[in-house]
């Protein structure tokens, strides 16, 4: 794992290697009957979200899909990691919340970070550009967040962590 200073979304942007993701932590509520969205309204979700405006639809299509559920407005079971090709980008949404209006949950963040680094394993020639979890909208310090970051993404080469600076 690398630590980087800045957003997640610049180093993305600025990455000329040919394969790279940006990851970025999410909740699982829906919102929207007619055309559900995922709710991407603060933080690093909100920042996709400004990037590429389909993100919310896109996400909550992948969801539904991998869920089997149907349209209905309000929080989903948990999905940990999906991916999608939105605009030429590769974008994954962690899941860390289950509703947006919670704090970070540790265990649902440890089990999908974990599956975001079984991802990178397998995928060693693919850069991967995620901001901190937990941090800022989530409730916690990155204090509390590091030693597990460290546990999971110790040894993982392709993996980015970006902070923002201050």
């Amino acid at each position: 794992m690398n630590w980087l200073t800045g957003d997640f979304i610049d180093f993305y942007n600025g990455y000329r290697g040919a394969r790279k993701v940006l990851a970025f932590t999410a909740n699982s509520v829906f919102c929207g009957v007619e055309t559900p969205e995922l709710v991407m309204g603060a933080g690093a979700a909100e920042k996709v979200k400004r990037c590429w405006p389909k993100a919310p639809s896109v996400f909550a299509k992948i969801i539904q899909c991998k869920l089997g559920c149907g349209g209905t407005p309000g929080v989903k079971p948990d999905y940990y990691l999906v991916g999608a090709q939105i605009q030429n980008a590769q974008i994954m949404a962690v899941q860390v919340k289950r509703n947006w209006k919670a704090k970070g949950d540790l265990e649902l963040t440890r089990e999908s970070l974990t599956r975001l680094n079984n991802w990178a394993t397998k995928h060693p020639e693919t850069f991967i550009f995620m901001n901190c979890p937990l941090i800022g909208r989530g409730g916690f310090t990155l204090e509390q967040v590091r030693p597990m970051l460290d546990e999971i993404f110790g040894a993982t080469n392709n993996i980015n962590i970006t902070q923002l600076k201050g």
